[in-house]
């Protein structure tokens, strides 16, 4: 296990074996998720994919809704 210690102004240091490992560079984005009391982190992609499933939804949405839900929010903006 790799250890790192957070500093005042709430920072860590990636250990130089993860950075390797996840290929790293300085300059790279990455995402944090917190989960049962653990962090989660994942480099981000510098293309579109890199937000899929970062939103979760506690409820499943049907097509029909997410249409009426564009008409409304459009109407709203332009009525």
């Amino acid at each position: 296990m790799l250890t790192s210690i957070v500093s005042q102004e709430g920072q860590i240091t990636i250990p130089i074996d993860l950075r390797i490992q996840l290929d790293l560079q300085p300059g790279d984005k990455v995402a944090l998720h917190a989960h049962n009391q653990e962090i989660i982190l994942v480099k981000l992609k510098n293309d579109i994919t890199a937000s899929f499933g970062m939103l979760c939804v506690d409820k499943k949405i049907s097509l029909s809704d997410i249409e009426q839900a564009i008409r409304l929010g459009s109407l709203g903006d332009h009525a």
